[in-house]
């Protein structure tokens, strides 16, 4: 996922119904530059908070492990019908660098 100025930047993968979603991880291979900040969520459409939000793409580069709710654990148990993932990164501000690579861990069920 690149960046693309102060636009949103969405990808989606598609799981198979009924899958459980084990992890998400987040490879931030260039920090987001953006001016105030860079935040990466997870969820059923873009901008979603269903399976994960609050990751910070700005602060470092590396990988990061989210830090989920108990809500969020609870829909990764089986994520139905809607086999849409979206992961989406909402910078706040000019952004001009930024890369990140995201890898869905799940289980067919």
């Amino acid at each position: 996922m690149a960046q693309n100025s102060t636009s949103v930047v969405d990808a989606t993968f598609y799981l198979p119904a009924g899958a459980q979603i084990l992890n998400i991880l987040v490879d931030v291979l260039t920090a987001f530059d953006s001016v105030t900040s860079a935040t990466l969520s997870a969820g059923t459409a873009s901008g979603g908070t269903q399976y994960a939000s609050g990751v910070n793409v700005k602060a470092a580069t590396g990988r990061i492990t989210p830090t989920f709710t108990a809500t969020q654990l609870t829909n990764m148990i089986s994520v139905g019908t809607n086999t849409a993932l979206v992961v989406s990164i909402t910078p706040v501000g000019a952004t001009t660098a930024g890369s990140v690579q995201v890898s869905v861990t799940y289980v067919q069920k």
